[in-house]
C-alpha cells in the first residue's frame, strides 16, 4: 500500500511526541521504519524530515533496506539539516556511489556532523570517485575506519575533508543534487554547447554546398542551352 504524506507526516510527529526526541538529545530514529518506502515516497519523506525536525542532531535510518534508489534521497534530507552530528546508514543495501554522494552532501552542509556510519559494504577506497568528478585524497580515504561489527564509520573522513578543504589542499567537493553527479552535468553541458557552437557552421556549409549546387546546375543548363544554340539548322 502506498505511503501517503499524511501518513509521513503522521510518522514524524509520533517519532517527536513518542520520546524519541528531546532538547537534550534531539534524536530521530526511523530504524526499521522505511523498508516498504518507494524511492518516491523517499523522496517525499526526506523532504518532510528537515521541516518537522529541523534541529535534529541524531538521525537513525540504519536497517531500513534502502537500494540505491531509495538512498538517493537522503542528500536532500542533510541540504537542510545544518545541526546534524551523527547519521545512522548500516543495515542498508546501496553501493558505493549513493555513499559518496550522502558524504559529499555531509561535508558540504553537515558542519558539525562526525560520526557517519555506512554499511559493511561501502568501502570507500573502492568507489568511483572520478565518476563523481571528486579528486579524492588519500589522507581522506584513510580517516575511514571499518568498526569490530564490520560496518564502516565515514565521519573521519568528513572532518578530515573539511580540514584539508579549509587549508587548501584540496578542492572542495562539487554539487550532487537529485541524483545527479557535477561531472555527467558538465559533460551533458560541454556537449549541448559544442553542439551549438556546430551547428552555425554546419548550416554554413550546407547553405554554400546547395550554392555549389545551384551553380553547377546553371552553368550546365547554360551549357547546354549554348550547344542547342549552335547546331546548324
Amino acid at each position: 500500500m502506498p505511503t501517503s504524506q499524511a501518513d509521513m507526516e503522521q510518522l514524524l510527529k509520533d517519532k517527536k511526541d513518542g520520546g524519541q526526541w528531546n532538547s537534550g538529545r534531539k534524536r530521530l530514529n526511523l530504524g526499521g521504519d522505511l523498508k516498504a518506502y518507494t524511492a518516491g515516497e523517499m523522496q517525499q519523506l526526506c523532504s518532510l524530515i528537515p521541516k518537522a525536525h529541523p534541529d535534529v542532531k541524531k538521525l537513525f535510518m540504519a536497517n531500513n533496506e534502502l537500494d540505491d534508489a531509495q538512498a538517493a534521497a537522503v542528500p536532500e534530507a542533510l541540504e537542510r539539516l545544518p545541526h546534524l552530528e551523527r547519521l545512522f546508514l548500516e543495515g542498508n543495501k546501496f553501493g558505493g556511489e549513493a555513499a559518496a554522494k550522502i558524504f559529499i552532501a555531509a561535508v558540504r552542509h553537515c558542519l558539525h556532523l562526525d560520526e557517519l556510519w555506512m554499511p559493511a559494504h561501502c568501502d570507500p577506497n573502492t568507489v568511483d570517485w572520478a565518476q563523481l568528478g571528486v579528486t579524492m585524497s588519500p589522507d581522506v580515504l584513510a580517516a575511514a575506519e571499518k568498526t569490530g561489527a564490520g560496518n564502516w564509520q565515514w565521519g573521519p573522513m568528513v572532518k578530515k575533508q573539511r580540514e584539508m578543504q579549509a587549508a587548501g589542499l584540496v578542492a572542495p567537493l562539487p554539487t550532487v543534487a537529485a541524483g545527479v553527479d557535477q561531472a555527467k552535468q558538465a559533460e551533458a553541458e560541454a556537449t549541448s554547447k559544442a553542439e551549438a557552437q556546430a551547428k552555425p557552421k554546419a548550416e554554413a556549409e550546407a547553405k554554400k554546398a546547395a550554392e555549389e549546387e545551384a551553380k553547377k546546375e546553371a552553368e550546365a543548363e547554360a551549357t547546354s542551352k549554348a550547344e542547342a544554340q549552335a547546331k546548324p539548322k
